[in-house]
């Protein structure tokens, strides 16, 4: 989020009237003839003031763009000449080394008041440098950094400094930063940023009234951080000088007034939006600070509680956000209407925000259902949104970046990312599928990021918490069961030709050096079976998702390393629904402590033996080491499918799809009714283990079941029935207790009857019998 003066604050009036007070005093100096300064003695500082006396009647007009170009450029020259004699400034001539200040930024305020600056970016960042060299000198850092300078030299150092950095922020906002701008060189500059603000926040106290306005120079470094911040590429470098730990500290300050805190709380927000940010801003108990400081009063009735709350969502872990996953609902309203007014809005940012924002804080909330159906389906808007409307906003948004990509601009592509993983998710629950495939040109884009991947190129950082476009455009096909361009599977080899059982490790890469711990215990037993992974297995593939496909298919086993990334990956989410579901292939889950497991999870893995692993930073338990072996020795072993009448391979399955099923159910937008017309064959002997999904549709309308149970489900297989009939052993009204708000939230105008989720508790027990 940037300054952009769109947030109400104390800081509107001053960003908005700085110009404005610089134009008057610009002219009164400018009108002033520099050269009259006869009565002076002769001095070293004459032949610079003479030189802007020309440089003045030069600029009197500004013309075309180039004439504009070469005398900005002319006077930032200049304006470093000035600088560096500030330490000869008098009592005389200080009007001298006012006035040539004041005509130096006339220049930029005249050529900003055109379209320069926007439609010609690299000449925008060559100025934005130019300024910042500016002040990247000891003689500034050596100013920024002292206590209570007192000289009439630091009195003109202290002016330009302000202006300056009035200037970079301006230039900020409008210019696209490459990954090497911020470099070393600075680091000293932005150290003494740092320092100065540290010590002046420390030791002022501003009092506080209506009119308040930023004078301060320390003010106006928050404020070129809000706006630089806002790049994520710069937000590295700001770690590098220590602003992570210190903008942390400064939120904890007891004299830290409303105005200071504003720009701070941004700057918290920007750098939380990199994941570098977030390791770092939890070193020092982030989440902490600003729990507290959401209490105060002043912040509780402003924007920075939206702000605070952003940034805590993605500081905090996936069990951190299931805790609290909403904060309050009135906070998701606010996000999707940030997202629908950005929209429509000009350059795609409305009250200071970008919509990429709003966004990117959506994906990481996504991994809550709760909060997932509650922007769904009950977040208050205006106009007032439904499923339709919500998913047509991503899908159009979708659509907008699209056209985009071609333009490099890194803020686009960013947009598109978060976009593409929103849809993602979506496109996991089953009741919205109808509504996504009828988006016919969204399907298209869809199928073409799949299938001509190697043709768009992004270059934008990604955070953990997003998945490519490609993996992302996969999973949505994958989902809505349409075919995936770039997946053709072929026919795998027969079951004699697979001299060992291949057993499959599947896991979250931020659980790496785990993996790489249960990776080296598995190769001890390279005699008995073989071991499959990507860091291995995908070194040379072209389509990652293709490879992975592979591994599920050829495997005898998975085992699937659960953790909080795991649960919010949705990347591992597809593995075991393509696993599960679609192949029924056995997984032996193992999991590092104890994460709160997803419904999505426990549903499908409930039945299989686990090992749980704690303290998994230290050597690892050797009884658990030993437990892990035997149980996947005990799973490969012959006869192991059959004693639990489980069938283990598919090697015959040649492509993604089901085989037809038997049983033809006409489906309408995705619901089923038992009003709806339905071709039934029955098939009384089939195994349950070996159900379709429309073989469970048919037994939901056989025992009369409403279909919003069977859609809330939302079963795959016979298996996962069988599982959770298990768990209705101990009687169902705690499963009634726990589903019922849950079918609130889905069907906000309906409640769960207790009669008819008896019925449904009482067929799937009938199921255990057979």
């Amino acid at each position: 989020m940037a300054s952009s003066d769109r947030i109400p604050s104390r800081s509107e009036d001053s960003e908005n009237t700085i110009f404005t007070d610089i134009a008057p005093m610009s002219e009164e100096f400018i009108d002033f003839p520099i050269t009259t300064i006869e009565n002076q003695d002769t001095s070293i500082c004459q032949q610079l003031f003479d030189k802007f006396e020309y440089f003045k009647k030069e600029t009197a007009m500004l013309s075309d763009s180039e004439t504009m170009k070469k005398r900005l450029n002319q006077s930032i020259s200049l304006w470093n000449e000035l600088l560096n004699m500030a330490n000869n400034v008098n009592k005389q001539n200080k009007f001298c080394f006012d006035a040539n200040r004041a005509l130096v930024t006339k220049v930029f305020s005249d050529i900003n008041e055109t379209d320069l600056f926007n439609n010609d970016n690299d000449f925008s960042r060559q100025i934005f440098f130019g300024y910042l060299d500016l002040l990247n000198t000891s003689e500034i850092q050596q100013f920024l950094t002292t206590l209570a300078p007192s000289t009439l030299a630091d009195a003109i150092r202290e002016s330009n400094i302000y202006i300056l950095l009035f200037i970079l922020s301006t230039l900020c906002r409008s210019i696209i930063f490459l990954d090497s701008d911020i470099a070393d060189q600075y680091n000293p500059l932005l150290n003494a940023m740092r320092v100065h603000v540290d010590q002046k926040l420390q030791t002022t106290v501003l009092q506080q009234h209506a009119n308040e306005r930023l004078i301060s120079v320390h003010q106006r470094i928050l404020l070129l951080l809000w706006d630089s911040s806002d790049r994520t590429v710069v937000v590295p470098s700001l770690l590098r000088t220590g602003f992570g730990k210190s903008v942390i500290e400064w939120l904890n300050y007891p004299t830290l007034t409303d105005t200071a805190r504003r720009p701070i709380v941004s700057i918290v927000h920007n750098l939380s939006r990199h994941d570098n940010g977030v390791d770092e801003l939890n070193k020092y108990g982030a989440i902490e600070t600003i729990n507290q400081m959401q209490q105060l009063d002043s912040v509780r009735q402003s924007t920075m509680l939206l702000i605070n709350t952003m940034a805590l969502a993605l500081l905090s872990t996936p069990n951190q956000i299931k805790a609290d996953p909403t904060g309050t609902k009135p906070i998701l309203d606010q996000l999707l209407q940030i997202t629908i007014n950005a929209s429509i809005a000009e350059k795609y940012r409305y009250n200071g925000f970008h919509v990429s924002e709003p966004l990117a804080v959506l994906v990481k909330l996504f991994v809550d259902d709760t909060t997932f159906d509650y922007v769904m389906n009950q977040a208050e808007t205006h106009p007032p949104s439904n499923p339709i409307s919500t998913i047509k906003l991503f899908s159009d948004l979708l659509i907008s970046f699209h056209v985009k990509l071609k333009e490099k601009n890194r803020l686009e592509q960013f947009t598109f990312i978060a976009l593409f993983n929103i849809l993602w998710s979506i496109s996991f629950h089953e009741v919205y599928h109808h509504t996504l495939k009828q988006h016919i040109e969204l399907m298209d884009i869809i199928q073409n990021v799949a299938k001509y991947d190697c043709q768009i190129i992004i270059e934008q950082y990604v955070p953990r918490l997003m998945q490519s476009v490609k993996k992302a455009a996969d999973g949505i096909l994958f989902n809505l069961s349409l075919e995936i361009p770039s997946i053709t599977i072929p026919l795998v080899h027969p079951i004699s030709a697979q001299q060992k059982p291949l057993v499959m490790l599947s896991y979250s890469h931020v659980n790496n050096d785990f993996c790489d711990k249960i990776l080296e215990i598995l190769d001890q037993k390279t005699d008995l079976f073989d071991v499959w992974i990507d860091k291995r297995c995908c070194k040379n593939s072209v389509d990652i998702w293709e490879s992975i496909a592979k591994g599920i298919k050829n495997s005898d086993l998975i085992i699937c390393i659960i953790s909080s990334e795991y649960l919010t990956s949705k990347a591992c989410r597809q593995e075991i629904i393509y696993a599960k579901d679609r192949l029924n292939k056995r997984f032996l889950p193992v999991y590092l402590g104890k994460p709160n497991i997803s419904d999505w999870l426990d549903i499908r893995l409930a039945e299989f033996k686990y090992v749980r692993f704690q303290n998994t930073h230290l050597k690892l338990d050797e009884r658990k080491v030993e437990e892990l072996l035997s149980t996947v020795v005990e799973f490969i072993s012959p006869g192991h499918a059959t004693q639990n009448n489980i069938t283990i391979r598919h090697h015959h399955t040649s492509s993604f799809s089901h085989e037809l099923p038997r049983t033809e159910v006409i489906r309408s937008q995705s619901t089923l009714t038992t009003s709806q017309p339905v071709e039934i064959v029955e098939n009384r002997n089939k195994p349950i283990l070996k159900w379709t999904q429309d073989d469970i549709h048919y037994w939901f309308l056989q025992h009369n079941i409403c279909s919003e149970i069977r859609d809330m489900y939302q079963f795959k297989t016979g298996a996962q029935m069988i599982t959770y009939a298990e768990c209705l052993k101990d009687g169902w009204q705690k499963q009634y207790e726990r589903y019922a708000p849950r079918y609130v939230q889905r069907y906000p105008d309906k409640e769960l009857l207790e009669h008819e989720f008896a019925l449904f508790t009482s067929a799937l027990k009938q199921l255990l019998s057979k």
